[in-house]
């Protein structure tokens, strides 16, 4: 196998044809040449990674709106200026949330183990309207996940539920280590 090199037009560098994408596009599919993009892989994932860090929240706020438009099926301007999908109100927010715990369970997002990923927003009311701060609230992804499609009425009854056995686990808790380190110092 023989290599093509050609040049990034974006660094010095000359890399393997390989190293540089595709353009998939169905015209170009149709006449069986897929010509290559003029930037290597590697500057095209290091400015899609340096945006990300100049600001992860507006990054995850955006495409927060744009997955909840596609799927409430409502252009992205709509989500803006009719429901008050704001992105740095979002954005800003989410960091909150994220540094303060999850409005549901209250539990730390910290904790859980998948950074930005575990906090989400929740539609509560599916049947209302998405506007934002009246019908949406923001919850991890376990409490999103949970909750699913469940009713308000269904989900706050689960919401109960789900206080009242943390509360039944802690004092489970209380009443298996009740003199235990009596217990324990008197064989010590």
């Amino acid at each position: 196998m023989t290599l093509i090199f050609r040049r990034c037009s974006r660094c010095p560098g000359e890399y393997p044809e390989q190293f540089f994408r595709r353009h998939r596009s169905p015209l170009n599919a149709f006449r069986g040449n897929e010509p290559l993009h003029y930037v290597c892989i590697g500057c095209e994932l290091t400015e899609r990674t340096e945006k990300k860090r100049a600001n992860r929240w507006i990054v995850k706020a955006n495409s927060t709106l744009r997955r909840h438009a596609k799927r409430f099926e409502i252009s992205i301007s709509d989500m803006i200026t009719r429901y008050g999908w704001n992105v740095d109100r979002i954005a800003h927010e989410l960091e909150h949330h994220y540094n303060n715990g999850c409005s549901n369970c209250g539990r730390s997002y910290r904790s859980m183990g998948h950074g930005l990923a575990d906090v989400t927003i929740d539609i509560f009311d599916r049947t209302a309207l998405p506007v934002y701060g009246h019908n949406t609230r923001i919850i991890c992804q376990t409490c999103n996940r949970e909750k699913g499609t469940l009713s308000v009425e269904d989900n706050a009854a689960k919401s109960i539920g789900w206080r009242l056995w943390e509360e039944t686990q802690k004092q489970l808790e209380k009443r298996n280590t009740f003199g235990l380190a009596l217990f324990d110092h008197a064989y010590s």
